[in-house]
């Protein structure tokens, strides 16, 4: 077995982080090879053997024709980072995969938001009618106050970024998490953006709002001109009998409400993820550690635990550009 990884950023540093600390943790994987290969590598090249996994964190742009491409070379798994495309037209590329690729949403492969599917699924909320929170993080007002400050980075080229800023890099991530504990992709998805870059395509502060089968609804707001918070994501399914919520910034506790009553309820269980104890655990490094992990037991044909996958993904982008070449964004 051998990961080879593209991509040189933020995401493919918390791959190999993570790949670090399962070596450490486990002795099956102490001989674990990676090969980081240089964007636009030649995957035909490299005969992949049907236990190698490709691991893709390239520029969002990159992501489907970097799937196509290692499909076509054989890969049987391979692991992407959000979003999966950037439009329709990449979305046809990856009709025909074959290979198994899960994507890397790792906030609902977490302890907090796989309980409260789990509560969703045994009826103890009651009759789920909605799910509601915001996903804010500062850089873009960081931008704001201080245009000159930030350096020139791939997001503000759109042959890679793709042409949208909060749109593809955090809408995927709460909309995988709401369609996660939903149980299905929307029906309608309707969006509502605000920019405060000179950049007239990068997108600052998104209204996300859909409606689902069963009368069910979601609303979100998702921002990087959210002043004053680093990376809160928050969400609460609300439920006839009880409501159920999670804030990545309190990873290991859950709070449900019934009537005028809640209780917090902390995690115990070290399965998932990185196995450390609660309030112990690696942060922003879980949903990586977890999804890396359960695609290792995957590869060897163990139980996994559920993860992200094209299928599902594809069904949500697709939702989301009929919206964005219906309305003006």
């Amino acid at each position: 077995m051998k990961i080879y990884l593209i991509g040189s950023g933020m995401a493919a540093s918390a791959f190999i982080s993570s790949a670090r600390w399962l070596q450490q943790r486990n002795d099956e994987f102490e001989s674990l090879e990676i090969e980081t290969l240089a964007r636009g590598a030649d995957l035909n090249s490299i005969a992949p053997a049907p236990d190698d996994l490709l691991i893709i964190a390239n520029p969002h742009a990159l992501h489907a024709p970097a799937i196509a491409a290692a499909d076509n070379a054989g890969f049987q798994w391979i692991i992407c980072e959000k979003p999966v495309a950037i439009s329709k037209e990449q979305l046809s590329q990856l009709t025909q995969i074959k290979a198994q690729v899960f994507v890397c949403h790792g906030y609902r492969v977490q302890w907090g938001p796989r309980l409260i599917k789990s509560y969703i699924e045994s009826g103890e909320l009651g009759e789920l009618y909605a799910i509601e929170g915001h996903y804010w993080q500062s850089s873009a007002a960081q931008r704001h106050i201080n245009p000159n400050s930030p350096s020139k980075g791939w997001k503000d080229d759109t042959k890679l970024s793709g042409g949208a800023d909060v749109l593809f890099d955090l809408v995927p991530h709460w909309l995988d998490l709401v369609c996660y504990l939903m149980g299905d992709a929307p029906a309608y998805i309707n969006v509502n953006c605000y920019r405060n870059d000179p950049k007239s395509f990068r997108d600052s502060h998104v209204q996300v709002n859909c409606d689902f089968l069963g009368g069910k609804h979601s609303i979100g707001s998702v921002s990087k001109m959210a002043h004053g918070f680093g990376n809160e994501l928050q969400v609460r399914a609300l439920g006839s009998h009880a409501l159920a919520s999670w804030n990545f910034e309190r990873p290991d506790e859950i709070t449900v409400a019934k009537g005028h009553d809640q209780k917090v309820i902390k995690r115990t269980e070290r399965t998932i993820g990185s196995g450390m104890p609660s309030f112990h655990s690696l942060g922003w490094l879980e949903g990586y550690v977890e999804i890396l992990s359960q695609t290792l037991s995957a590869i060897k044909g163990r139980p996994y635990r559920s993860l992200p996958t094209l299928t599902e993904s594809t069904k949500i982008m697709t939702r989301l550009f009929e919206t964005m070449e219906k309305e003006t964004l």
